[in-house]
């Protein structure tokens, strides 16, 4: 069978498409071709031109985005059943930023009405989360769907063993440095954390695309190390040399019905997680048995004293590490859902 990867939000190499879904179809014998326009802002036109010049007897084409899905299907017609993974939410904050206030209700209604069409048109969907799976659900009850969550290949992730922290604790932040993100919450629970404990060395890792300036004022025993996008595989090797994950975003409604793909990286690296209480963390129960991994936001002081009791107590913190690391192997690793996601795929067809 032939599978078409048709990404306009996504790069060739995104580590969902490229890294699992596409090295699981063709290690069972599937001829897998990834097309990505990301970044260039395709229209329909520009896609179907794309889609001509390639050349791919498709059969199955698996897409990202409203535009992908419906270029897809007038480029296929019925030669190629369509699969619209949702990983996305449509309208997104993103989409409206740098839009006048004015402006952005009629954008919001054209990108809804954009994802509405997409769905119409697709003959089956994947979704990587429950709550941006909900009202396709609803609204298309018949349609074939599969739940594909953002579990990583552990392979990629070689966790370390723990190690006490009490002379260097490496902290480790992946996002924007944006206020919505929360960097300048973790930003300051660092500092606290350092502040706090002045015999323990603190290292605050950023891995970012966002433009970076050093605070004004850090204390004497914190560093920052700032490092530019890193692609897949460094990434899996870098977080493997930290101590403790921090993602503090602001909890409004669209983060807070989103689950980061991060976390499942963080948890098969074996390490604890500082993260914002978000509604779809809590509704995955993956780290109800430790409730210190879930905390508000804007309380930066709860979150250093978490930091600071992992350095204090050595034996929680592994605990912490070995706990993370069973959840990653039981119940939130690629290997469980690959099988299901090739026996769908095979069966659009």
């Amino acid at each position: 069978m032939n599978v078409l990867f048709l990404q306009t939000a996504h790069t060739t190499t995104d580590d969902r498409v490229f890294y699992h879904q596409y090295r699981t179809l063709v290690s069972n014998s599937h001829t897998c071709h990834i097309l990505s326009l990301a970044g260039k802002g395709p229209g329909r036109k520009s896609i179907i031109k794309a889609l001509e010049q390639l050349s791919f007897p498709a059969d199955v084409v698996i897409c990202d985005s409203p535009v992908a899905v419906v270029s897809a299907k007038q480029f296929f017609r019925k030669r190629a059943s369509i699969v619209y993974d949702i990983t996305e939410w449509y309208p997104s904050k993103k989409n409206f930023s740098g839009v006048h206030l004015f402006i952005r209700p009629f954008k919001a209604l054209l990108l809804a009405n954009a994802n509405l069409l997409a769905a119409i048109k697709t003959d089956a969907f994947i979704f990587g989360e429950y709550y941006k799976a909900r009202p396709f659900r609803c609204l298309f009850p018949r349609k074939p769907f599969l739940m594909l969550p953002y579990y990583p290949d552990l392979q990629y992730v070689k966790p370390q063993p723990a190690t006490d922290l009490s002379a260097l604790c490496r902290l480790f932040y992946a996002g924007p440095l944006t206020e919505d993100k929360g960097y300048c919450n973790v930003l300051n629970t660092a500092i606290l954390a350092a502040t706090n404990k002045p015999d323990t060395r603190f290292v605050l890792t950023l891995v970012s695309d966002s433009p970076y300036t050093t605070p004004l004022s850090l204390p004497d025993n914190l560093t920052i190390e700032y490092k530019p996008y890193l692609p897949f595989p460094e990434f899996c090797q870098e977080i493997t040399q930290h101590h403790i994950f921090l993602d503090l975003r602001k909890a409004d409604f669209e983060n807070t019905h989103c689950l980061p793909i991060k976390l499942f990286y963080y948890l098969a690296a074996a390490r604890p997680v500082i993260f914002s209480n978000l509604k779809a963390i809590r509704r995955e129960a993956l780290l109800s048995d430790n409730p210190a991994q879930l905390v508000s936001p804007e309380d930066t002081d709860e979150a250093a004293q978490i930091i600071n009791g992992y350095i204090n107590r050595p034996a929680l913190y592994k605990a912490v590490c070995q706990r993370n690391l069973d959840i990653a192997v039981s119940k939130c690793n690629w290997t469980l859902i690959a099988s299901a996601f090739t026996s769908f795929i095979e069966s659009i067809r």
